[in-house]
Order: structure tokens, then C-alpha cells, then sequence
């Protein structure tokens, strides 16, 4: 039996997700998610405040940044973001499952 990877998520999903923030409102939905994230998730959510930090950190002081300088860092930023959670994520499903395997070896 080889490593459990994260699930596919279907296009249904992903389309009945968007629409549950569409309805929501972007700002509200982000504000309920990063809750709900600190509460279930807090590791997960210390790390991305520590890496869109350093992001934001990258805009300076400036009142003023230029457009294309705010859109790299944000799409940077985002998928830096979603690259931690998910490789996160498999990283501790493959280290559940080896520690299940492990515990069953040594009950045989």
C-alpha cells in the first residue's frame, strides 16, 4: 500500500466553495476562514501569518506602492501560502500513516 496523498478536490467542490465565499463576501468569508483556521489549525495559521508577514513586510513603508509591485507580491504570496498548507498537509498525512504502520509493526 503506498503513501495517502491529499484528495483530488472535484470542480463541483471547488465551484459550491467559491460560491459559498461569493455569497459571503471575500473580506467576511477571509475573516471567518482565518478564524477558523487559528482555531483548528492554530501551527498552520502562526505559519502563514509569519510567511504573508515577511510578504507585506516586502511592501515597505511606502504609502504608495506601484500596481505591479502589490499584484507579484500578493500572487507570490498566495501560493507560497497555499504551497505550505498543502505540502503541510501531506507531509503530516505520510507521517500519520508511517507512525500507524509503525505502531502496528511493533504490536505483531
Amino acid at each position: 500500500m503506498g503513501m495517502r496523498t491529499i484528495p483530488e478536490v472535484s470542480e463541483d467542490c471547488i465551484v459550491a466553495t467559491i460560491e459559498t465565499a461569493v455569497r459571503v463576501g471575500p473580506t467576511q468569508y477571509a475573516m471567518a476562514e482565518m478564524d477558523r483556521i487559528a482555531e483548528e489549525q492554530p501551527n498552520v495559521q502562526a505559519a502563514l501569518a509569519s510567511v504573508l508577514e515577511m510578504f507585506m513586510d516586502g511592501l515597505g513603508d511606502e504609502e504608495e506602492v506601484p500596481a505591479r509591485l502589490a499584484k507579484e507580491l500578493a500572487l507570490t504570496a498566495t501560493f507560497c501560502s497555499l504551497g505550505i498548507t498543502m505540502s503541510a498537509i501531506k507531509a503530516q498525512l505520510e507521517g500519520n500513516q508511517m507512525e500507524q504502520q509503525w505502531g502496528d509493526d511493533e504490536r505483531s
